[in-house]
């Protein structure tokens, strides 16, 4: 009985500490993706955006929606919509990018689900 029951304690602390792991991967990819939006500007080039993320992302075309956060179809001056999801947040939170036919940036987005 003691074996089953250390068994029960050991995994019951495995499971706290993988909680733990995913709440405080969550929070650090919130702060590191809050602060590179802040840093990206009207005009700056997708590389920049990509860089300053750097993290995967999706990209969205003219035309194309998203089902995730909005039903907005990127158009016309947005060519293509990159978006940075984090993964952590049970899709409650991402960062979108407008980008003109130059690869510019010409708008901006933060999302949040409470």
């Amino acid at each position: 009985m003691k074996h089953i029951l250390g068994a029960i304690r050991s995994l019951m602390i495995l499971l706290a500490l993988t909680a733990a792991a995913a709440v405080g991967a969550c929070a650090w990819i919130s702060r590191q993706g809050n602060a590179a939006y802040t840093e990206i500007h009207t005009g700056d080039e997708k590389r920049q955006v990509t860089e300053r993320f750097n993290m995967p992302f999706s990209v969205q075309r003219s035309g194309e929606g998203h089902l995730a956060f909005t039903n907005d179809l990127c158009s016309k001056p947005c060519a293509q919509r990159l978006w940075f999801d984090n993964r952590f947040s049970l899709d409650t939170q991402a960062w979108s990018f407008d980008l003109d036919e130059q690869g510019r940036v010409v708008g901006k987005n933060a999302w949040a689900s409470p």
